[in-house]
């Protein structure tokens, strides 16, 4: 920041910049590398007597050290005492592929809303027998489109890792048309630390209680359930892990970053879905998450951690298809549920199930 400060405000005066930092930087330098030379085995005032010595010894043997700083390609480089930086890029890149992607994710979300308008209106049948509570679509849309952990957070993460250039610098790249097998990529990636991080959530029960189990209030969810829950959720199970897939998914450029962000937004509300979708049965034959796949996880609870791809709960043994489960909802509240581990989290569950076979098989069930 002092750099960049310093480097616009000669800009405008048309002259040269003292790039040279305070002399608390320069100590600082010399400590890093006395701490990296130890680390490594090595006496650097064996080397080099005095700390400038070494720290210019170190200059020659690492020529260039290049970071990505703050808001610009800063050039870190260790000479005499002092360490230079020098902006190779303007402090804030261009804007246009991040109004493109907020543009796009928002196209595919009304897209999603003429969809879900059209299943209503036929009266589709829900895929838990028990219907959710009734709610008007306006009341819906406002809670999805109010709440902070919904569009607030994601599109304030968005601009927030554009505009700091906080991704690698291949997703700046605007020339490259969309590569699908990138966004195939990033939704692999992004499914696993998913899961990891929703399987962290439902087995800490401090993280669970303050971030995930509002969201869990939903048994029997909505489709505009899918961004509701609390802040400290979005963080953990969207923002968290899409910011490590943008790490892991370093070679990906603007457009197919965008085509994902887009099919990400509308993927994640159309699981949370109270209807079964025709396109469910191939996705069911390929692995791919399905709105029923995520009705069993808010059903019974301990199941079916991805959102994107059952892969991971195979693999895990956390996987339960929506065949091998009654679709009910009886009037036990998930409230009642004690937390004390997958014993008695199991144990509840089972007796909600008895209890609604119980009423299923009775004469007044049927």
């Amino acid at each position: 920041r002092w750099s960049r400060r310093a480097c616009a405000g000669a800009g405008r005066r048309g002259r040269d910049v003292d790039t040279r930092p305070p002399l608390l930087m320069s100590n600082t330098a010399t400590w890093l590398v006395d701490a990296v030379a130890a680390a490594a085995g090595v006496d650097v005032h064996e080397v080099a007597p005095t700390a400038a010595n070494a720290t210019m010894h170190a200059s020659r043997t690492v020529a260039s050290w290049v970071a990505d700083v703050g808001g610009g390609r800063v050039a870190l480089d260790f000479s005499g005492e002092l360490l230079s930086l020098e902006h190779v890029r303007g402090p804030w890149p261009e804007a246009h592929g991040l109004l493109c992607g907020l543009g796009m994710v928002l196209v595919g979300q009304v897209v999603v809303l003429a969809y879900y308008v059209v299943r209503r209106a036929l009266g589709a049948k829900t895929i838990q027998l028990k219907s959710p509570p009734g709610s008007t679509l306006a009341a819906d849309l406002w809670a999805h489109a109010s709440q902070p952990e919904s569009f607030g957070m994601v599109y304030g993460y968005l601009t927030a890792v554009w505009m700091l250039r906080l991704m690698p610098p291949a997703y700046y790249d605007t020339t490259a048309r969309v590569n699908w097998l990138h966004v195939l990529a990033q939704f692999l990636v992004v499914d696993a630390f998913t899961f990891a991080a929703h399987l962290l959530e439902h087995n800490w029960w401090a993280l669970y209680r303050i971030a995930h189990k509002p969201h869990h209030k939903w048994i029997n969810p909505r489709l505009y359930n899918a961004f509701n829950g609390s802040p400290m959720d979005t963080l953990t199970l969207i923002l968290l892990p899409l910011l490590a897939t943008h790490q892991v998914c370093f070679f990906v450029r603007t457009w197919s970053f965008i085509a994902f962000g887009t099919l990400y937004a509308a993927w994640f509300t159309l699981i949370h879905c109270e209807f079964r979708h025709p396109w469910d049965p191939l996705f069911e034959l390929i692995g791919f998450g399905t709105a029923e796949d995520h009705n069993v996880h808010h059903l019974l609870f301990r199941y079916n951690y991805g959102h994107f791809f059952t892969y991971c709960d195979r693999i895990a043994g956390t996987y339960k298809s929506a065949h091998t489960v009654n679709k009910y909802r009886t009037f036990y509240s998930y409230n009642h549920l004690t937390w004390n581990g997958d014993a008695d989290a199991d144990a509840a569950t089972t007796t909600a199930a008895a209890t609604c076979i119980a009423v299923l098989q009775s004469p007044v069930g049927r």
